[in-house]
């Protein structure tokens, strides 16, 4: 499937499709177009996380499920505002 034909499907531009490729969303890709075309590409699960990740990355956030996760439990939530306030790393 070509870039044309995914944006075709899902309702967006060939740009669009580029931009998400080379990671040069100047509007990152929202998670319903996301799930279109993980729907579109039957995308494996190794695949999928990869897209969501790339675009939280591009948006400056988490993977929509590991957000949900975290707002699911407190006590995660408190120890990673703790470790933010602390600058804790992998490297102590």
């Amino acid at each position: 499937m070509t870039q044309g034909q995914l944006a075709e499907v899902i309702g967006k531009t060939s740009q669009y499709i580029h931009n998400i490729e080379k990671g040069l969303n100047n509007d990152p890709s929202k998670q319903d177009d996301l799930e279109r075309i993980v729907s579109v590409l039957n995308l494996n699960d190794p695949d999928k996380r990869r897209l969501f990740e790339a675009a939280a990355a591009d948006r400056g956030t988490l993977p929509k499920d590991q957000i949900d996760y975290i707002s699911r439990h407190s006590a995660l939530a408190d120890l990673i505002q703790t470790g933010t306030e602390n600058n804790i790393s992998n490297d102590i």
